[in-house]
């Protein structure tokens, strides 16, 4: 993929991300496209911060 296609589309996750209240779009900066076997402590800790209880109102 190349380095415009890649930001296109990387920006079109974030505004879809965005549209979800707990949305957030994490970018993989090391990886290409299998994400979990290149960086997979980015996906283990984004699966504890999912699974985390939420934080108490301040």
């Amino acid at each position: 993929m190349s380095r415009s296609t890649r930001r296109v589309v990387n920006e079109a996750h974030a505004r879809s991300a965005a549209t979800a209240p707990p949305g957030k779009h994490v970018t993989a900066a090391r990886s290409g496209h299998y994400v979990p076997l290149t960086e997979p402590d980015l996906i283990t800790e984004e699966i504890r911060l999912l699974a985390a209880p939420p934080a108490p109102p301040s």
